[in-house]
């Protein structure tokens, strides 16, 4: 790990700090960052034209590569936002468009994954109402779980796999107990 003391930032990020917009506590640490008042009080051509002057690419291909960034980071929400909307894969939405798309795709994917895990995962600890309506209520109720199905990348695939991996062990251990359980009393037990 580089020692915070005495690292030093790199190029491209000093850039990126002096053109994004910062806090006025960070403004006084750093007078030549732009305040969030002058940010916003920009132009709308001048807050789109400086991401790109980052980039040092113009504002299509920086899209094109905040694209490709966005499906090297996300495989598993790229895929899907490849088939379930061919228009958005194609890039014709803006970039907060796109985010809000897959968070919603992700969050909705997720959720029926995790509410079925769970419900499978109930019944085969025999887990009855109201007992198992008042754990889906609590699971489905928890701003963690919202918060983690709806960010973008593999995040919104690990709480619900998590569950059916649970589900797997579950049914792995009664099949074990069904199948080596006989094969494992002594000759006594068997009535020999």
């Amino acid at each position: 790990m580089p020692d915070a003391r005495t690292a030093r930032l790199s190029r491209e990020v000093e850039a990126s700090i002096l053109l994004a917009p910062a806090s006025q506590a960070v403004k006084q640490n750093l007078p030549q960052v732009t305040s969030y008042t002058q940010y916003f009080s920009w132009p709308v051509v001048e807050k789109i034209g400086s991401p790109a002057s980052v980039t040092g690419h113009s504002n299509g291909t920086a899209v094109a590569t905040l694209g490709t960034l966005e499906l090297r980071s996300a495989p598993a929400t790229a895929g899907i936002r490849a088939v379930s909307c061919p228009r958005a894969a194609s890039g014709s939405f803006s970039l907060p468009v796109r985010v809000a798309m897959l968070r919603i795709i992700a969050a909705v994917a997720g959720s029926l994954l995790l509410l079925s895990g769970a419900e499978r995962l109930f019944l085969q600890l025999e887990i009855r109402d109201p007992y198992g309506t008042v754990a889906l209520f609590c699971l489905l109720s928890c701003q963690m779980m919202w918060a983690t199905l709806a960010h973008i990348g593999n995040d919104w695939l690990a709480v619900p796999i998590a569950v059916w991996a649970l589900v797997a062990l579950n049914v792995l251990a009664r099949v074990q107990a069904v199948v080596l359980l006989p094969l494992q009393r002594s000759p006594s037990q068997q009535g020999y």
